[in-house]
């Protein structure tokens, strides 16, 4: 029997130690319900789950994303659902007009009136719909995925010569009828820089041409075609660049990375009173009313394909979040399983240890009783 070193005492002690530190790391796991809750526990696990997380994080963004999306998808629909309201309301107006059995002075001339402010109030919600303070519509510009092209052309002042300020720019359709027009452009709208003007082609070749303020035509009179391409650019080498995709959509993130696939983009329609050909309509007289027929049945035609458009948009992004919702619920359950603890084994552990860790202690007892037999036969 040695006394230098109290050998079993030590040992015993050891496997206390042991069995000890075991057990406060099962009960830690009890306690936060974590199988890991350092990197020490599961180096490799750790870093699985925390990517898993930052994913699933994204996720629950993308669908609060998604959700603004519809919010904004349900805006503009409902201005458009009222601008289609009116613009049936212009179309019963210039049929009634175009009957020969009102007067011009006083029947049509209160037909007009109200046509006058129906397509002003269609201006104005055109121009006022927002979401958040973000424009809905635009007035000019390049409108993404729009069936019939949106044109840009370009005008530089060398293409009027001679022309006597202010002029006028019309387009026509190729039977003449006037398109579109902007009217009271100075010089100084085309002296050394090119003025864009956005223009909704209806189809058909078009003739672009230029009015000088005495009303006599300009030389310059230009055809071209919708099948030409989105841009036009008379008198320029190169057709200008297509603007930044985000001036003229508004992005919705709709997944966890910052790639172009998480992105789904609402378009703002080109829309307006000028955009709809509505600037011009008039249905004081039998005839114009007769003409403003086609014109607006074509407007509605346009609205009903934008309302069609954001009903599509809607759709996607109604299947889309049902997709992240799944997608982040499989991800919670894989994250799950290697980071949660799995309370029964843990707990049976838990009482192993116990039983252990008891009968441990009751040999460190028993080592220290056989030290003190020592100090008896010392003591003699």
């Amino acid at each position: 029997m040695r006394i230098a070193h109290h050998m079993a005492g030590m040992i015993a002690g050891r496997y206390y130690q042991e069995q000890r530190t075991k057990s406060d790391k099962t009960l830690e796991k009890l306690s936060s319900g974590y199988r890991i809750d350092h990197a020490a526990d599961d180096a490799a696990g750790l870093s699985v789950s925390e990517k898993m997380r930052a994913q699933i994080t994204g996720l629950d963004g993308a669908i609060r994303n998604a959700r603004d999306g519809l919010a904004l998808i349900q805006t503009g629909e409902g201005a458009m659902q009222e601008v289609h309201s009116m613009l049936d309301r212009l179309y019963e107006l210039a049929s009634r007009s175009a009957n020969g059995t009102y007067q011009d002075s006083t029947d049509r001339t209160s037909m007009q009136a109200e046509v006058s402010q129906l397509t002003s109030e269609i201006d104005r919600i055109a121009k006022s719909a927002n979401f958040n303070g973000i424009p809905l519509f635009q007035d000019e510009g390049y409108e993404p995925g729009h069936t019939t092209p949106n044109y840009m052309f370009y005008l530089k002042e060398d293409h009027l010569s001679g022309a006597t300020y202010p002029v006028t720019v019309e387009l026509l359709s190729d039977d003449g009828a006037l398109i579109d027009r902007w009217s009271g452009l100075t010089e100084a709208a085309f002296t050394g820089k090119s003025s864009g003007y956005s223009i909704w082609m209806p189809g058909g070749d078009q003739t672009l041409r230029i009015v000088d303020a005495d009303g006599s035509v300009s030389s310059l009179s230009l055809t071209f075609s919708k099948d030409a391409g989105t841009w036009y650019a008379p008198g320029d080498p190169e057709p200008p660049a297509v603007p930044p995709d985000h001036t003229n959509v508004i992005p919705i993130q709709i997944g966890s990375g910052g790639k172009a696939l998480d992105e789904m983009q609402i378009p703002k329609f080109y829309f307006s009173a000028r955009a709809l050909g509505l600037t011009d309509l008039d249905v004081s007289t039998q005839d114009q009313a007769v003409n403003a027929l086609d014109g607006i049945a074509s407007m509605i035609d346009r609205a009903s394909e934008i309302r069609a458009r954001y009903g599509a948009h809607y759709n996607a992004l109604s299947h889309t979040i049902a997709y992240m919702n799944v997608t982040a619920l499989d991800l919670q359950d894989a994250e799950s399983h290697i980071r949660d603890a799995a309370m029964a084994k843990e707990m049976s552990d838990y009482t192993r240890l116990s039983i252990v860790g008891d009968s441990v202690q009751a040999m460190v007892a028993q080592a220290n009783q056989d030290a003190g037999r020592v100090l008896d036969l010392l003591r003699g």
